[in-house]
């Protein structure tokens, strides 16, 4: 035998032995999530049974083994609206975050695929079996165990998460376009397990700290919004300012809110301008122009107008940042956010808090504060504190605005105090310099809720005693 021939024979082997050793490693290293036999297994645990045969799976990771995966599915017909099954759920407790509002997430939690509601953006699962207690021995197997689902945007259609009467879990894509359609989809929903929710979560997601976050997060300032909503005008604005730098409390940074834009109905005429603005809530109107309306315009006097309250703002108050808001209302019929993304530097990072959040890490997380609604000021400080579980995790939540004066005032104050977010009214961020230690805040959310039957906010029982 030549020496070629011996070489050969020895690099066969390797590679043979090389193939069985993979192979092996294949069988032993199990991912966390997989789906077999028609049953979504995460950790050894069965969460989802009867996963139809047309919901497809595929590797979170294109290098091996890993925490979790995504799901697709292949259907019949084209449409530009589907409803899949992902199968039946058992033996989990969720907390689910929902659109309650067309704008606005809220929290809600359950034991059954049916509770889940229509339109949830953020899905955890826990295992009801098992111990926080118990140490992980590599497959979860006597722990407790979380699952995150993500819906995803594939092409140009959307996914949610419902639950269904038969205690499904339901996966809903849709275009909004009846002429984009699609029957295929491969990567529509990600899937990630754990032993602990919160590294599960972040697992899950793009962490915030590939964002840039805005200056204003360190510093305290002024919304107008709660102050005078639509009826605000530069002499208002330059009382506000007077009363905040006097009571000790100036701030660095305000935001204009709704009330300074050109706004206009579709067959509006020139000559009816006045008379819209005027009104305290227009309806079916939109955004005509980034000018300031006839409230800031005065045609005798040129120091009037957003310019000027913006150049006072800055330098006889002293303000860091000055923001007008574009369009932050429902009455308008359109969005103006695009605004921002064609001309980033005219606008900064103020789409914001509400609608957008690719120029910036900060985003609002709840709906608004009702300084006058006694019901929702509970509801508020909830919605916040569960939607911060999700999108803390790539995004710095905005709490919103609160009254100092105020029955509910220390309630509202202390939250975005300790919430990282930036404070708006009359109280100093409490700030944590110690690495491993925290401020820990304690609130009796408890005694309302939101209706999805009424569809709004209503009080409750909450069985307690006084």
């Amino acid at each position: 035998m030549t020496w070629q021939q011996i070489i050969s024979k020895i690099m066969s082997y390797i590679k043979e032995e090389g193939e069985v050793k993979r192979e092996e490693l294949s069988m032993t290293i199990t991912p966390a999530v997989w789906v077999v036999d028609q049953k979504l297994v995460v950790k050894g645990r069965t969460i989802l049974e009867n996963v139809p045969e047309n919901v497809r799976a595929s590797s979170g990771s294109n290098t091996g083994p890993a925490g979790g995966m995504f799901l697709g599915t292949a259907l019949e017909k084209d449409s530009s609206w589907h409803v899949v099954s992902l199968g039946t759920l058992r033996g989990v407790r969720f907390m689910a975050c929902f659109w309650f509002k067309l704008w606005w997430m809220a929290q809600k939690m359950g034991d059954q695929g049916r509770d889940i509601p229509r339109e949830t953006q953020f899905l955890l699962l826990e295992t009801t079996d098992g111990s926080h207690l118990t140490s992980d021995g590599g497959n979860g197997e006597h722990q407790i165990v979380y699952t995150v689902f993500l819906p995803l945007i594939e092409g140009p259609f959307r996914a949610c998460l419902q639950g269904s009467p038969e205690d499904k879990l339901e996966l809903s894509l849709e275009s909004g376009d009846e002429e984009m359609t699609a029957s295929t989809f491969t990567r529509s929903l990600f899937i990630s397990a754990g032993t602990d929710p919160f590294g599960t979560i972040t697992d899950a997601i793009r962490e915030r700290h590939e964002k840039k976050l805005p200056g204003i997060v360190d510093y305290f300032g002024w919304c107008m919004w709660d102050a005078f909503y639509q009826d605000v005008t530069q002499e208002a604005v330059k009382a506000g300012l007077d009363t905040l730098a006097t009571s000790g409390t100036p701030p660095m940074f305000m935001i204009i809110d709704d009330g300074w834009q050109s706004v206009g109905g579709d067959s509006q005429q020139k000559d009816e301008t006045k008379e819209l603005e005027a009104q305290p809530q227009p309806q079916l109107i939109r955004l005509t122009g980034v000018k300031e309306n006839s409230k800031f315009q005065n045609k005798d006097d040129q120091t009037v107008g957003i310019k000027s309250i913006v150049n006072i703002a800055k330098e006889k108050y002293g303000l860091k940042y000055v923001y007008l808001s574009l369009s932050d209302q429902p009455s308008f019929t359109v969005n103006s956010s695009f605004l921002l993304y064609s001309q980033p530097e005219m606008f900064c990072s103020i789409a914001l808090f509400c609608n957008s959040s690719k120029q910036t890490a900060l985003v609002r997380a709840s709906d608004d504060f009702f300084p006058r609604d006694p019901m929702s000021h509970t509801i508020h400080i909830a919605a916040l504190a569960y939607n911060n579980v999700f999108l803390g995790e790539f995004m710095q939540p905005d709490w919103d605005m609160f009254h100092s004066l105020h029955p509910a005032a220390e309630y509202h104050a202390s939250a975005p105090a300790i919430s990282g977010g930036p404070v708006y009214v009359s109280l100093l961020k409490i700030w944590n310099i110690k690495k491993y230690t925290g401020v820990l805040g304690v609130y009796n959310c408890q005694g309302a809720a939101w209706s999805s039957i009424e569809r709004k906010n209503t009080f409750h029982e909450t069985g307690s005693t006084p």
